[in-house]
């Protein structure tokens, strides 16, 4: 399972709607690969804050050529580049049932922040501390609801919460051990 050092991320600073999105975006990836999606919803939030972590090349940018959007390329300091996001926004495609690191769901709850996310984009996770979108419409639906600084945050919590129990790298390390151990005996 994947897992995280939940010690090593703080809940995000960022009070206003600002959305991250994390790559790379590059041809072949499965980041590239929603690139409509992600171009319809910034397209219709034109006040909302897009800022894009990660390699990307001209063709992707071209496509996303808006005043909304931002892209900080590779970057040394990730973690408080995420802080400084209110919510992260992973769209994934329908066929990409099991691509794609979910790191970034991880390390995104672990700094309190909410996820917009598609259908395939929340599988193996709790759906229930998603926003999870099949049309870009329900998409922006979504990223508007999270506009409230207070359900951000409470969502926010509950998402560290689950971190904390169900994807802590140190309780999967231990169960490692005591495996190991057994196995030992």
């Amino acid at each position: 399972r994947n897992a995280v050092f939940p010690e090593e991320f703080s809940p995000s600073t960022c009070s206003d709607l600002r959305i991250a999105l994390v790559g790379p975006f590059l041809p072949g990836k499965i980041n590239y690969m929603g690139v409509e999606i992600i171009k319809n919803v910034v397209k219709k939030l034109e006040n909302v804050e897009f800022v894009f972590i990660g390699k990307t090349d001209n063709s992707f940018t071209e496509k996303l050529n808006f005043k909304n959007v931002k892209f900080l390329g590779e970057i040394e300091n990730y973690n408080q580049t995420l802080m400084s996001c209110s919510v992260l926004f992973a769209p994934f495609p329908d066929f990409a049932k099991y691509l794609g690191s979910k790191n970034k769901f991880l390390e995104a709850a672990c700094s309190q922040i909410p996820i917009v996310t598609t259908p395939s984009g929340a599988i193996d996770f709790n759906n229930e501390l998603l926003c999870i979108g099949k049309t870009v419409d329900e998409l922006v639906y979504h990223i508007q609801y999270l506009g409230d600084e207070n359900i951000r945050k409470d969502l926010g919590k509950k998402l560290r919460n689950e971190i904390e129990i169900n994807h802590n790298a140190m309780i999967e390390v231990e169960k490692i051990i005591k495996i190991y151990d057994e196995i030992l005996k």
